[in-house]
């Protein structure tokens, strides 16, 4: 669960995706995620990386067309679907930090030009076992060497 995930739910203030895709009707929600691609990228991530299965379908179908074309160049994947797919693997953030910053560098590079951004997406928001990742991810290889402790 994500910080900002965990600050709402204990407040009991509607995180940002439900607010944003509550005052949305249908139509508005492709607008408002072309808007974001243009004018608020981290908007944008945010939503990528805080979408979990009951996302809304609309917006979510809008999302999946932007990674499927790429029309949404400056999404970091590294930042916004890695840290889920590492977690996939099992892992953690601090055994990832123990690489070194040549071997993180490449491996966040090899996830930023992934051509299954959009499938990887579908997979985490879907909750899919490891396995399934395995058969697309082009960091499954690594994370399952450092989910096994060995740099």
């Amino acid at each position: 669960m994500s910080i900002h995930s965990q600050c709402n739910a204990q407040s009991g203030t509607p995180s940002f995706l439900r607010r944003l895709t509550t005052v949305l009707v249908n139509g508005q929600r492709r607008q408002a995620v072309q808007k974001m691609r243009l004018e608020a990228f981290s908007s944008l991530e945010t939503l990528i990386l805080e979408a979990e299965a009951d996302f809304d379908p609309d917006m979510a179908r809008e999302i999946d067309r932007l990674l499927t074309t790429g029309a949404a160049p400056l999404i970091r994947y590294s930042e916004t679907l890695m840290p889920r797919m590492r977690e996939r693997f099992d892992v953690s953030a601090e055994r990832f930090g123990h690489l070194s910053n040549k071997e993180q560098h490449a491996i966040k590079n090899i996830c930023d030009g992934c051509p299954d951004a959009s499938r990887c997406w579908e997979a985490l928001r879907g909750g899919e076992a490891k396995a399934v990742c395995r058969s697309f991810c082009p960091n499954a290889a690594t994370f399952e060497r450092l989910s096994v402790g060995i740099n």
